[in-house]
């Protein structure tokens, strides 16, 4: 089953519609300037009701708790059928569903990967990369090794001294994952010097031994400020790195701020205390009480940008009652391929933004009913 198009890997991955130009760095300074004439006057974005663009309500037979912990999810489209995997890392066990239907089309149990999966990429059921152990492994639905190789070179940013993990995009020759310290960030220092570092890494097949480039540098608001830990998010397109971040209104290619797509909802984060990071109730007061973007999606179908932004909401109810981020309205921030916002979506609690992938059939989001509990419910929308 081969010629995977992906479109695109969820939470990680969106992807650019730049034409192929021989100057990439003519072609940033375009799109800078057609940016910045366009949104030297920051207006609030176009409000329009949820409902009116959910196009069909499909469900899937599963364990609300079994989908969400430790599971690695990923939309991939193979010609024109479209798929939803779901890595069970508790379990090791890979299922596949197909996407509109949900009907189950395959699923592996006690898979025996070699050691525990930091990253995987599914392109078809004849190649599937994952990361172990600093080792990049291409296999199959068999999960034979066909081939491997070892990522161990010394890194500007921590020498020996780090991990790989998520994310991992295969773009063959070259692929790019994840790395991060191995030490824990529990003092200011930590994190000042994480939130100074590249996390983004790209190396070929046939020299993994050498970083050719770093990419996803936090903004400098991360060292200005002790915010809580984030983690870049990515995409490739040609040459062109697309990082974006939970805590700023700003969008980067190849590491330049180059525009800001703002949630009419977004407020400054405080300042996290260090001195609290092991106290469960104001760790999860600060999840509840701050708001945040999620993941940064591209549908090539209809040429346009989605940022998913995540409310704040009150810890305590008047009632004495207590929320979690789960109880917070969300947010879908429509844009145009020059990211030039459209319009703002406000989604009620029961979405979940993370659950967002895009299919042929439009975006589609997790959505909570109370009222069924063994079944998971995936709304459309055509935005």
């Amino acid at each position: 089953m081969k010629g995977l198009i992906l479109y695109p890997k969820q939470d990680q991955f969106f992807f650019l519609n730049f034409y192929k130009m021989k100057n990439n760095f003519f072609l940033l300074a375009l799109l800078a300037i057609s940016i910045s004439c366009s949104s030297q006057k920051q207006e609030k974005n176009p409000e329009y009701p949820y409902k009116d663009y959910i196009t069909e309500t499909k469900k899937m037979p599963f364990s609300n708790n079994d989908f969400y912990y430790q599971f690695t999810k990923q939309v991939f489209t193979i010609n024109t059928n479209c798929y939803l995997s779901i890595l069970n890392l508790k379990k090791n066990q890979l299922t596949i569903f197909e996407i509109p239907t949900f009907e189950l089309v395959y699923q592996k149990d006690n898979i025996d990967f070699g050691g525990i999966v930091a990253a995987i990429d599914i392109h078809n059921f004849d190649t599937i990369y994952v990361i172990i152990n600093k080792t990049l492994v291409q296999t199959d639905t068999s999960y034979k090794v066909v081939n491997k190789w070892t990522i161990d070179p010394i890194s500007q940013e921590y020498g020996n001294d780090y991990y790989i993990g998520k994310p991992l995009h295969v773009d063959e020759p070259y692929f790019y994952v994840g790395h991060y310290p191995n030490h824990a960030l529990v003092t200011k220092q930590r994190r000042t010097t994480y939130f100074s570092k590249h996390h983004i890494i790209k190396l070929s097949f046939c020299k993994s031994d050498t970083i050719l480039n770093y990419y996803g540098k936090f903004p400098d608001v991360y060292l200005k400020h002790n915010y809580d830990l984030d983690l870049c998010r990515f995409t490739i397109k040609d040459s062109f790195i697309i990082t974006s971040f939970k805590e700023t209104d700003s969008i980067y290619i190849n590491n330049k701020a180059i525009a800001s797509v703002r949630s009419n909802y977004f407020t400054k984060n405080k300042e996290k205390d260090i001195s609290k990071i092991n106290d469960t109730e104001y760790n999860n007061k600060r999840a509840t009480e701050n708001c945040r973007y999620g993941p940064l999606l591209y549908n090539p179908y209809t040429k346009h940008y989605y940022r998913m932004f995540h409310f704040a909401t009150n810890y305590r109810n008047k009632d004495g009652t207590i929320n979690s981020p789960d109880n917070a309205k969300k947010s879908i921030i429509v844009t145009d391929t020059n990211f030039h916002v459209l319009k703002e979506i406000v989604l009620p609690p029961e979405y979940f933004i993370y659950d967002s992938y895009i299919t042929p059939k439009g975006l589609m989001i997790k959505r909570e009913n109370k009222n069924d509990k063994k079944n998971i419910y995936f709304d459309f929308f055509n935005l």
